[in-house]
Order: C-alpha cells, then sequence, then structure tokens
C-alpha cells in the first residue's frame, strides 16, 4: 500500500512539473514613478529581473533610449547572486551613450544608453534605476507588456501630480487605479502582472 501511495505521489509531482513552465528569465519587479507638473516630469523606473539560465543573458543587456529634449541618468544598477548578496554594482564607465538612428532614417533626435550586468553562474538578478526629466512632453507614463515573452510578476505605474493637475488616462486589462487625494497631490496608482 505504502509503495503504491509513493508512487502516486511521484507520478502527481512529475506532472506539476511538466505543467510548469521555466522562463529563460522573469521580471521579478518593474515599477514606474512619475511626478508630474506643468513646468516638468520626472519619471523612475526601477526593472528587476531574474536571469534563470544562459538563454536569457541578452535580458541582462540594457537599453534605454529617451531623446535630446529630455534628461536620463542610471541611477543605479547591479548584479545580485541566487542569496541575494550584490555581486556587481554599474559603474559609469560601463555605461555607453550614443545617437539611435534606424536603419531607415538619415537622422533622428533620439540617443540610447546601453549597459550590460551579466553573470557567469544561475539564477541572478539584475537590478536597475533610471531616471528621466522633460519639460515638454505629451504622456506621463505608459507600458505594455503583450510584445514581452517572459512573464511579470509584479508591475506598479503611481502617477503624482498637483492637485488641480487633470491627467487623463486609459487602460486595459487592468484594473482601475487606486486614487489619493490629499490638499498637495493627487496619486494614481496602478498594480498588475502579466
Amino acid at each position: 500500500m505504502l509503495k503504491h501511495l509513493l508512487l502516486i505521489i511521484a507520478c502527481l509531482l512529475s506532472l506539476g512539473t511538466l505543467a510548469a513552465k521555466e522562463y529563460d528569465a522573469e521580471i521579478l519587479f518593474h515599477s514606474i514613478t512619475a511626478q508630474a507638473s506643468t513646468s516638468k516630469l520626472i519619471v523612475t523606473d526601477t526593472t528587476a529581473i531574474r536571469i534563470n539560465n544562459r538563454k536569457g543573458d541578452h535580458w541582462a543587456d540594457v537599453a534605454l533610449f529617451y531623446n535630446r529634449k529630455e534628461n536620463l541618468s542610471v541611477v543605479a544598477g547591479w548584479i545580485e547572486d541566487s542569496r541575494g548578496n550584490i555581486v556587481r554594482k554599474l559603474k559609469s564607465s560601463d555605461i555607453t551613450t550614443s545617437a539611435y538612428t534606424p536603419r531607415a532614417m538619415f537622422y533622428n533626435d533620439e540617443y540610447v544608453k546601453t549597459f550590460s550586468l551579466k553573470h557567469n553562474t544561475y539564477p541572478y538578478k539584475v537590478v536597475y534605476v533610471s531616471q528621466s526629466t522633460k519639460s515638454e512632453f505629451l504622456y506621463i507614463a505608459q507600458w505594455d507588456p503583450s510584445h514581452l515573452d517572459i512573464p511579470v510578476h509584479k508591475c506598479r505605474i503611481t502617477v503624482e501630480s498637483a492637485p488641480d493637475y487633470y491627467v487623463n488616462f486609459t487602460q486595459d486589462n487592468t484594473a482601475e487605479p487606486q486614487i489619493t487625494r490629499t490638499q498637495k497631490s493627487t496619486t494614481l496608482s496602478w498594480k498588475s502582472s502579466y
């Protein structure tokens, strides 16, 4: 009887393992925090990605696009091992800034900051924080994970503005934002996963 019970448990465990898909990489956390006013927009973007195997290493190659009218800085970046220990911190000399001109364009006002945070022991986590400041903007924040081929476990978008600053927003396939109003600000927060 005990042999049959152990066999049944082993079969159930193997079925559960087959059903769970192993991804090459996973976005553990993505946070976009925007502070909007009539004169400028400050957006802080924080991303944490777990690289599970060598096929996921390309997710450790980061490209941040921006245009000449905004100021983009990489605030921090680091690699953590599977125990959460910081293995390496990003240095300013690791970041390359260049003009971004797609093949079909002759001239473009866009630039790209690139850096790589690769490690040789799997799994490892890549974390980076960037901040951009714009004086002219048409949109405050956007997030569309539909083009990603890896899961996003947790995403948070927060938009903070003055109470009299109107923010128009659209959303698909996510819950309504949590809205917090005080005398000094209005904050809209969305939480999601994909």
